[in-house]
């Protein structure tokens, strides 16, 4: 038998109290109301409230004081509360929802609107019970989780949070025991308390290294204030049960991995129909160079590292490499978009046989980066790209980046870095980029990587592989081999570094010249 919702109306005005009342009943809510906060614990002791109305100013026990002392109750965990008010400033509204509050209606009260939000509370409240309940059923086991705990201080609170579950935890101070983290463990949720500034401080950051499957929550204290707001963060308040925060956590963390999985599955249905994979291995010829291209999906799921080819006027070839910031299949929703602005940049320029525009890449990614800054579906994603193009008349090359990791140029005289400066692309309409042209001569080898090679965490040091490990795996690649080739610095690197699994998508391209 499905019995009609219990709603507590606390207002100490009895017009405001048979209006709202009136609403309520239209719907078959039954209400009941108090003047006051005291009285309204009266009423909770008697009878099971599905959701509570509450005015802020009222005699006895104001509507702030009744939130506060109303969340210290557990067994009230569940109930949700609209405060209605007509002080609607921003910074009372963010105060009224860090009491406890789950909802703000302004006065003067508007029929729909305030129905709308009762019917929304009350579908979400009823949702979460039967996750709840079913999470008892379906997540018992946690043993396979892990959490991370960030905090300024030592208060405790982790350790009685997670001492009677069996998932595993870890609790960081610094920011660089947090990156590192994030690098080298399998998370299942990272919860950061109010008192850890400095993630906080390094709030930008964090959310781009950060994979999108895992959850992240702040722990904050009643009435606190939280800098940290975003559509992927939650809130959880210290003063709720122990058991009562796990179950959510539990709960979160399974539902976002049965997701993941789904979309992942969809995503890969859906390449087998796509004209964006890209083969694993390319090796061509362009005049006296030798081309050499390795490409390897994170966890053979398409991620952000992308390529492309252009053979442009029987003189000029052309090519590019990026890497979308972002994690794995994520980052790949928006590789179709780039490469479309880049053929079509490419296209633009040879159907007008433009060719100091194909000596001229750095003009290339000034023309590419002001259509990306300009495109709202681009406007939060941030790419790295270099273009290569090779001249197999001159034998140079020319390169220009927008902020991708330096290529290493091999030589008589050695091996060194190509230093080429540019932001990457979306973030400056405006900006300008450099370009080096090499002359290169017979023996010339360039290799340009993606920092799924050089981010790599080794098992035995927990570090990452780094770029001067990629000098020393380049070194001896070209010291064996008198055409380089992208499978033979990949088999050096996996002999010279100790990697059990890639954490991100990677990419290699080598030209020799001949």
């Amino acid at each position: 038998m499905n019995f009609a919702p219990h709603i507590l109306i606390i207002d100490d005005n009895p017009i405001a109290i048979r209006l709202l009342s009136t609403y309520l009943q239209e719907l078959n809510y039954t209400c009941l109301s108090a003047s006051h906060g005291k009285q309204a614990f009266d009423l909770l002791s008697n009878y099971a409230f599905s959701l509570i109305v509450c005015d802020l100013h009222m005699p006895v026990m104001s509507g702030y004081d009744f939130i506060t002392e109303f969340r210290k109750h557990h067994e009230y965990d569940l109930i949700p509360i609209i405060v209605i008010s007509s002080d609607d400033k921003e910074g009372n509204i963010i105060k009224i929802l860090n009491s406890g509050a789950d909802d703000f209606i302004s006065k003067p009260i508007r029929e729909q609107v305030f129905v709308s939000k009762i019917k929304a509370l009350l579908q979400k409240n009823e949702i979460q019970k039967q996750n709840i309940q079913n999470s008892a059923v379906k997540v018992l086991d946690v043993s396979n989780m892990h959490i991370l705990y960030c905090t300024g201080e030592d208060s405790g609170f982790a350790d009685t949070l997670f001492s009677q579950s069996s998932c595993s935890y870890t609790v960081l101070y610094t920011a660089k025991d947090l990156f590192d983290s994030l690098y080298s463990l399998q998370l299942s949720i990272i919860c950061v308390d109010e008192t850890a500034t400095w993630v906080f401080q390094r709030y930008q950051r964090f959310m781009n290294a950060l994979d999108a499957s895992v959850p992240v929550f702040i722990v904050v204290s009643q009435g606190v204030e939280f800098p940290m707001v975003d559509a992927h963060v939650g809130v959880i308040y210290k003063h709720f049960a122990p058991s009562y925060i796990m179950q959510q956590l539990t709960f979160v963390a399974s539902l976002l991995q049965r997701n993941k999985i789904q979309h992942v599955n969809s995503l890969k249905k859906a390449l087998l129909r796509s004209s964006f994979l890209f083969e694993r291995v390319k090796e061509f010829e362009c005049g006296e160079f030798s081309v050499s291209i390795l490409h390897e999906n994170y966890n053979d799921i398409p991620g952000g590292d992308f390529y492309e080819v252009f053979e442009l006027q029987n003189r000029y070839t052309l090519i590019c490499m990026g890497d979308i910031m972002g994690k794995s299949w994520g980052a790949w929703m928006y590789v179709p978009i780039y490469l479309a602005y880049i053929r079509s940049t490419i296209k633009f320029i040879t159907a007008r046989n433009i060719s100091k525009l194909l000596q001229s890449p750095n003009k290339l990614l000034h023309m590419l980066n002001q259509y990306c800054a300009k495109d709202l579906q681009l406007s939060e994603v941030y790419t790295t790209l270099t273009f290569v193009v090779l001249d197999n008349q001159s034998n140079t090359v020319v390169i220009s980046s927008a902020g991708a990791i330096s290529p290493l140029l091999y030589t008589q005289q050695g091996i060194s870095d190509v230093a080429i400066h540019g932001t990457v692309l979306g973030v400056d309409v405006a900006a300008l980029y450099e370009q080096k042209e090499i002359e290169c001569n017979s023996g010339t080898v360039l290799l340009l990587y993606s920092d799924g090679y050089s981010e790599a965490i080794e098992v035995q040091s927990g570090k990452i592989v780094g770029n001067q490990k990629m000098k020393e795996i380049f070194a001896k690649t070209v010291q064996q081999n008198s055409r380089v080739t992208t499978l033979d610095f990949e088999t050096n690197y996996m002999n010279m570094c100790d990697i059990q699994k890639f954490n991100d998508d990677r990419s290699l391209l080598v030209i020799s010249r001949k």
